[in-house]
């Protein structure tokens, strides 16, 4: 990367985290990650989404960086009817029995149920089944909240995540209390699917990011 660096014009990096070594420098671009609409919005409506919000949806590595207790954690300060699902990898095993055994010490076996990853044609189906999706990940902005919102999902996730992907509200520390309060205070239901979808169509799509990234390209610089 250093040897890239030195010798390229320009680095694209899908979000302000990415590349963190070259913050400030001219050479890095900011283009939002591409995503495949055509492949996403094949099973999307454009309707409400009026699944409930009971139902917590998590899906990425089970890895630190992740900071998935921060979710689990914030089941403690929900109604005793929320629970979250957990869809992924486990990476980092000893991180993953951590998280279980959290669950296990917090008394949240029947309401943290952890499931095994998906094949992307059967997680736009999961996509359809969820209202809220909870993200805590600090270095940047996974893929998974993104296609959610396609299907209308709203991600409760950093601030700094926030702001990346363009959403209009979100959590002002990364709290289990405050993510609890932003759920159940309900303002992201003023959301729908079309504004969730229009988001991701303007800022993150695919052919968006071919046209930041052909800006530079076609003339050289």
């Amino acid at each position: 990367m250093r040897l890239a660096g030195f010798f390229c014009q320009r680095m694209f990096a899908a979000t302000k985290q990415s590349l963190p070594q070259y913050e400030g420098s001219p050479k890095k671009i900011i283009t939002g990650h591409g995503i495949d609409l055509n492949f996403w919005l094949k099973d999307a409506g454009n309707g409400d989404n009026n699944n409930p919000a009971e139902n917590l949806l998590t899906i990425h590595r089970l890895c630190r960086s992740k900071r998935l207790e921060l979710g689990i954690k914030a089941l403690k300060y929900l109604p005793e009817d929320y629970q979250l699902d957990v869809y992924g990898r486990d990476v980092e095993r000893d991180y993953a029995d951590e998280m279980r055994v959290l669950v296990k010490s917090g008394k949240l076996e029947n309401r943290v149920n952890f499931k095994e990853s998906l094949p992307m044609p059967e997680v736009r189906n999961l996509y359809k089944k969820y209202r809220v999706m909870v993200n805590m990940a600090s270095e940047t902005i996974d893929k998974t909240m993104l296609e959610g919102m396609l299907f209308g999902v709203y991600p409760v996730t950093t601030k700094g995540n926030s702001e990346a992907i363009g959403l209009p509200i979100s959590l002002e520390h990364d709290d289990p209390e405050e993510i609890a309060e932003f759920i159940l205070q309900g303002k992201w239901k003023e959301y729908n699917v079309e504004y969730l979808q229009n988001i991701v169509k303007e800022r993150h799509s695919l052919s968006a990011l071919i046209s930041k990234m052909n800006k530079y390209i076609k003339d050289g610089k």
